[in-house]
């Protein structure tokens, strides 16, 4: 072993050197998108782009097509065992193509590299999870914007040169044992899938149905409930909530620290489980209270809605107030504050039904972007068991869901594990720390 001159790199065998990934490879960025046909020879071709490349696969559910001339096709036509790098998006994610889909071409967010001889696609594959992993990719990209992983500063990137053979050897071994824990991950994947889909039963039956299973039922009179326990009501939002609306914060306004805030952003975020704040969910303002809106001012036991969607799957995505400390509504929220005696932990959990939230879907306006008015909220249908049925329904669902969420973070921390695990054989062996 010798010294690498890279500190992170460290030590190296002595017939490897530290180079930089223009000597070994060959790297082209892919066509321009053509949305319209400009001349008679031009075809409508499918293409790939940033959005179907997952680290070491493709999603090729939703492939796009474009036009392209057939000039351009020898061009940007891709071939078996191609790399393909992201230029935008996650920067430096990369794939290898298998001729899945013949004729295929690949647009601009994409970089194509092609081996020099002596060389080998799979073994730079595995060298650029080690860039991406060691933060050395996000480092020379700009991310203050958005970051683009460039021809030139991916040409300049540093690769350590092993004899082809090594390459071949450690590709395959990373082949074999990456597969595994990929084929570990998935299954731990599917199972909290699972686990989410129970879940959300367990509560639609809940809140839909109640504790008692032998109460008897009447036709509730609104399709996605069907019916409902005899003794239950059903009232329109706005019958129960009065309504407010958020300040005007944009994103530019969000400092590191002062008046605690709750924009659209952190409402349509992974992180909202609907039942509870999070402190990630918290952004924070430069607020003066005395030439404040004080209706902006949520309470415990309030819910904020976004009040736009860029998807109908967002469409009703709320957050609970549960905080104890003084929280302002944001940037495109409506707020929902009750105006009679009932349990809003249980509505917590009824606004999560993805049937509740049809009557929204349904209603909603836009293309692009949804927009979730006041009055489509506030005509939307809500179940209302008896006060005290409220509460035996909160504390069951909290007791089950808490299981239910305690085994699904077991077995995250299990993929988080594996996922750690597999980065640093990655790292061991094509910094020639292991060889095969």
């Amino acid at each position: 072993m010798k010294p690498s001159g890279i500190e992170w790199i460290g030590d190296i065998p002595d017939d490897w050197e530290v180079t930089k990934i223009s000597r070994l490879y060959s790297i082209q960025l892919g066509k321009m998108l053509q949305p319209e046909k400009k001349s008679s020879g031009d075809t409508y071709e499918p293409y790939i782009c940033a959005a179907n490349l997952s680290s070491g696969t493709f999603r090729l559910d939703e492939v796009k097509y474009m036009w392209i001339s057939e000039p351009e096709k020898d061009i940007y036509r891709l071939k078996r065992d191609d790399l393909l790098v992201t230029e935008g998006g996650d920067v430096g994610i990369s794939s290898i193509w298998k001729d899945d889909i013949s004729p295929c071409y690949f647009q601009n967010a994409l970089h194509r590299v092609v081996p020099k001889k002596g060389n080998s696609n799979r073994f730079l594959h595995y060298w650029l999870i080690v860039l991406k992993s060691v933060g050395y990719i996000d480092l020379i990209c700009n991310k203050s914007t958005i970051a683009h992983f460039t021809k030139e500063k991916f040409a300049q990137s540093l690769i350590l040169s092993a004899p082809l053979q090594t390459q071949q050897r450690i590709a395959d071994y990373l082949d074999e044992k990456c597969g595994e824990i990929d084929a570990t991950i998935a299954k731990q994947k599917e199972s909290i899938e699972k686990l989410k889909a129970y879940k959300q039963s367990l509560i639609s039956e809940t809140v839909t149905k109640g504790l008692d299973k032998s109460a008897p039922l009447k036709p509730s009179g609104i399709e996605w409930l069907g019916d409902i326990p005899a003794h239950w009501e059903v009232k329109r939002i706005k019958e129960l909530f009065s309504f407010g609306k958020g300040l005007p914060i944009s994103k530019e306004d969000l400092i590191e620290n002062g008046v605690p805030v709750i924009n659209y952003g952190q409402i349509h975020s992974k992180d909202n489980n609907g039942t509870s704040i999070r402190d990630s969910l918290i952004r924070y303002v430069d607020l003066n209270y005395k030439n404040t809106n004080m209706t902006s001012l949520v309470e415990s036991g309030d819910f904020i809605f976004a009040d736009t969607s860029e998807d109908l799957d967002g469409c009703g995505n709320c957050i609970y107030v549960d905080s104890k400390y003084p929280i302002f509504a944001g940037y495109h929220c409506i707020i929902l504050r009750s105006i009679k005696r009932n349990s809003s932990k249980y509505l917590a959990y009824l606004f999560q039904m993805d049937a509740w939230r049809t009557q929204i879907r349904r209603d909603v306006t836009g293309v692009k972007v949804f927009s979730i008015s006041k009055k489509i909220l506030g005509k939307s249908y809500i179940l209302l068991p008896p006060r005290y049925e409220q509460e035996c329904i909160v504390n069951y669902l909290q007791e089950k869901c808490n299981e239910i969420d305690i085994i699904i973070n077991k077995k995250q921390n299990i993929i988080q594990k594996l996922d750690e695990y597999k980065k640093s054989l990655i790292f061991e062996y094509v910094t020639g720390k292991r060889l095969v």
